[in-house]
């Protein structure tokens, strides 16, 4: 690249908005994104709680890692009560950094790939109505700031790809660290920035790249060793063991649970346990709603009970984290001696839930933890929290699954009339690197979470806008090339 090309990129903001129609694309997407915040503002005047959110306070109150689900949207909690220790201000964040989020991601990809007022326009309305995305916002979950990092991460990876630098990339590198301990999907993400490092700093690349490596190992060693320190047991997580068995347990009506596989005691009475289910708990719908994990009546929480029992020292994370490694070796057994039968009934089904996922955004609870949790840290009776007009439950959780088809048709439609007319041949290097590093990403995004947990319709709406945004450069350009015949 050129320095001058450099040199218009370093203030591509105030070139990009000397444009007129710039600011209509801007007020556009303020227009939509607040008129939707608004209305849910009003139909969800307090927040929607979730069986974790206790877990996700207490570690905010205490820094202790909760054995369960990762500390990083603990670490969000922790910082804004620094700042205003209101439980409104969180969901006011949420609002406020999501849409940060997507209007950045937008006004990177249209300043890139320089897209037409019409379809660019297009974009910014699509991407700025989100209930589903403001949904999660309006929870005291981990979903809407993994989709905020996500979304700065990725327009921080376009920016190393168009204009790589050490000021973009320390950007980056704070954005995949929240990113990782937030969700461990995550996880991949680093082989990305690996890939943009080697592509873009060519000779250079092999500082930053040891500093990925580096953090990684870090994040590692160091919750593991919390791990260790609270439960007994150094790991990184467990709840993948969990996981392993749930998507194991839908083969097991189909195959002979032998005994010879299971030579360690722990693994011999899980499948003894198991085996004395009836098949009925096995059921592909069971399976996708994980209620081997949550439910108390199901195999999972059962075994963990007679495993508390037995025990009586045994804390109840400590047991989940213990059981869960147990689990972990019990469901790669299974798949690993059964990899067909795997791939015939859970990983097709998973597939389909990508383009039609039958868990939608479910309703949220309450008990008495999380009540307790919200009490000592924020002053608020949080078991009178209710919806004055569930709007998303009611009018549009039903028809998410239709739209996400919509969209993926929208997709693969508009992906197969640009490869048919060629019209990538017209992008310029670095914004064919951008795709192909996007498409990359989504693949692998799909297929880990294909393989290592039942697709929700909640974890797919971090690339959601990808497809958005690969729609409009599809489209984009066919026009383009369609107005130059």
């Amino acid at each position: 690249m050129s320095k001058k090309k450099k040199s218009r990129d370093g203030y591509w903001a105030l070139n990009y908005f000397k444009d007129g129609t710039a600011r209509t694309k801007v007020l556009s997407f303020s227009i939509v994104y607040i008129s939707i915040s608004a209305i849910f503002w009003w139909a969800y005047p307090q927040p929607l709680f979730t069986g974790d959110t206790g877990s996700y306070i207490l570690s905010a109150m205490t820094g202790q890692i909760n054995g369960v689900r990762p500390i990083g949207y603990s670490w969000f909690l922790k910082w804004l009560h620094a700042i205003f220790p209101s439980i409104g201000f969180v969901i006011f964040m949420q609002y406020s950094l999501l849409a940060f989020a997507l209007l950045f991601f937008y006004l990177t990809v249209d300043y890139l790939f320089k897209i037409q007022y019409p379809v660019s326009v297009g974009l910014a309305i699509l991407l700025a109505f989100c209930p589903a995305q403001l949904y999660l916002a309006t929870s005291f979950m981990s979903d809407a700031a993994f989709i905020i990092y996500t979304l700065f991460w990725l327009a921080s990876l376009f920016w190393m790809i168009r204009r790589p630098g050490y000021p973009v990339f320390i950007v980056h590198l704070v954005l995949l660290f929240l990113a990782i301990n937030t969700r461990y999907i995550g996880l991949f993400y680093p082989l990305i920035t690996i890939s943009v490092l080697v592509y873009s700093y060519r000779k250079k690349a092999w500082v930053p790249a040891l500093v990925v490596i580096g953090m990684v190992f870090g994040i590692y060693r160091y919750t593991a060793s919390q791990m260790k320190k609270y439960y007994g047991l150094y790991t990184f997580t467990e709840f993948s063991g969990w996981a392993t068995a749930n998507n194991a347990s839908i083969m097991v009506p189909h195959i002979d649970l032998r005994l010879e596989h299971f030579t360690e005691k722990p693994l011999e009475f899980i499948n003894r346990v198991m085996a004395a289910f009836p098949d009925s708990m096995y059921n592909p719908r069971s399976v996708l709603e994980t209620q081997f994990i949550w439910n108390k009546r199901y195999p999972g929480k059962q075994i963990l009970y007679r495993i508390l029992k037995s025990n009586s020292r045994l804390s109840y994370t400590n047991a989940w984290v213990l059981v869960g490694k147990w689990y972990g070796k019990y469901g790669r057994t299974l798949i690993l001696e059964h990899p067909v039968d795997f791939i015939h009934y859970f990983v097709l089904l998973n597939t389909k839930q990508v383009f039609y996922p039958e868990i939608g955004l479910g309703i949220f609870s309450h008990d008495s933890q999380m009540d307790r949790a919200a009490l000592a840290y924020y002053g608020v009776d949080s078991s009178k929290f209710r919806a004055r007009y569930d709007i998303f439950g009611k009018l549009i959780n039903g028809i998410t699954s239709p739209l996400n088809l919509l969209l993926w048709i929208s997709f693969f439609a508009l992906a197969g009339i640009w490869v048919w007319t060629k019209s990538w041949k017209n992008l310029a290097t670095d914004n064919r690197n951008i795709l192909f590093i996007t498409i990359i990403f989504m693949a692998m995004y799909l297929g880990g979470s294909i393989l290592t947990h039942p697709v929700h319709y909640r974890y797919l709406l971090p690339i959601h806008p990808l497809i958005l945004m690969l729609c409009a450069v599809f489209l984009n350009d066919s026009l383009r090339l369609k107005g130059s015949a």
